[in-house]
């Protein structure tokens, strides 16, 4: 009886085992269909989400072709107009280089004229003070002397040369010239 006993209290004791083992694995065992329906759930979201990126970075590299097709388009355009722009400005160049010629043999031409202009002036200066002497020296010999200012009229510079012809000066060394000297002792 006693192996009887122990018997049946070892078969209780091993079922009983085996029912919380098989109770646990069952427990598991749901555990891991939650599990799983949860990662499936997750999946499914996961395909969704990617799917929609998928249609979005197609969306963007659409978009970024296009973008990049109108930039070669506006680039084209910008080559054409800077070789547009290019020609003008070689242009543009080639007439500021004549005209700077130009202008440099005007400013050449003017300083030749400005030099030859103080060359007068000075011998101008120079006839107004031989007249103011010879002016002198008429008046000293009883004669009449021209007007000799310089800012009168120029009908009044105006005299009769006749009343000379007679003096042994004016024929003999009057030429008709009235640049008494020449350029070369000047310069």
């Amino acid at each position: 009886m006693v192996i009887g006993l122990v018997l049946l209290i070892s078969l209780f004791i091993f079922f009983s085992v085996e029912q919380s083992l098989i109770a646990g694995n069952l427990a598991a065992s749901r555990a891991s269909l939650a599990q799983n329906n949860a990662i499936r759930g997750t999946n499914e979201n996961l395909e969704e989400a990617k799917a929609e990126l998928q249609d979005e970075e197609d969306e963007l590299v659409t978009m970024y072709s296009k973008w990049l097709d109108e930039d070669n388009e506006e680039i084209d355009a910008s080559e054409e107009e800077l070789k547009e722009l290019t020609e003008q400005f070689k242009h543009m160049t080639e007439k500021i280089t004549s005209h700077s010629q130009v202008q440099i043999q005007k400013a050449e031409t003017l300083a030749d004229k400005e030099k030859r202009l103080q060359n007068y002036q000075f011998k101008i200066q120079q006839k107004q003070k031989f007249l103011d002497e010879m002016g002198d020296i008429l008046k000293s010999l009883n004669r009449t002397a021209p007007n000799t200012d310089i800012d009168a009229e120029p009908e009044e510079f105006l005299w009769d040369d006749e009343e000379f012809e007679d003096d042994d000066y004016y024929v003999e060394y009057y030429t008709g010239d009235d640049d008494w000297m020449s350029d070369e002792e000047w310069y």
